[in-house]
């Protein structure tokens, strides 16, 4: 079973993903994508456990996630720190689930580099038992002390 993302032109009308993209707007002032310095955990900490904070290297098709929020861990169930591109999902997913996970991840990811720009999703979960269930999100791009955007935020919540 493939399952697919689906991109949305606009903030869907969730509270949670609005005030953190709210929040990326008020630290990127004039320039086109904030630097990851100017992002301050306090100011959302409220929405730390459906945060995952995710390093990206477009060009190599390669991602390592630097922080995955305990609230994500009990969605995904498991504790994806540390993952890469490489080993995203446990051994004991389902080999399906394992490459819809990583071809989900790698066209939200690439999208929300390319763009420069928030970008907004939803897509069925894929655990067994939970595909009635829409994941929503957003992806924040972020520079890291030069113009190349280095991390992506990511916000999840399950509806």
């Amino acid at each position: 079973m493939t399952i697919k993302v689906t991109f949305l032109n606009e903030l869907p009308d969730l509270l949670e993903i609005n005030e953190l993209h709210d929040y990326w707007q008020s630290i990127r002032e004039d320039q086109c994508v904030p630097d990851r310095r100017d992002f301050s955990p306090v100011s959302v900490k409220r929405h730390l456990p459906n945060l995952a904070v995710i390093e990206v290297h477009i060009d190599t098709k390669a991602f390592e996630v630097r922080l995955f929020g305990t609230a994500l861990m009990e969605i995904f169930g498991e504790d994806r720190t540390g993952r890469t591109q490489d080993n995203l999902t446990g051994k004991s997913a389902e080999e399906a689930v394992k490459e819809n996970a990583l071809n989900l991840w790698q066209e939200v990811l690439t999208k929300t580099v390319r763009e420069a720009a928030p970008v907004f999703f939803e897509t069925p979960r894929l655990r067994t038992g939970y595909r009635h269930q829409t994941l929503k999100g957003i992806c924040l791009p972020l520079t890291n002390g030069s113009s190349k955007i280095a991390q992506v935020l990511a916000l999840m919540y399950v509806r």
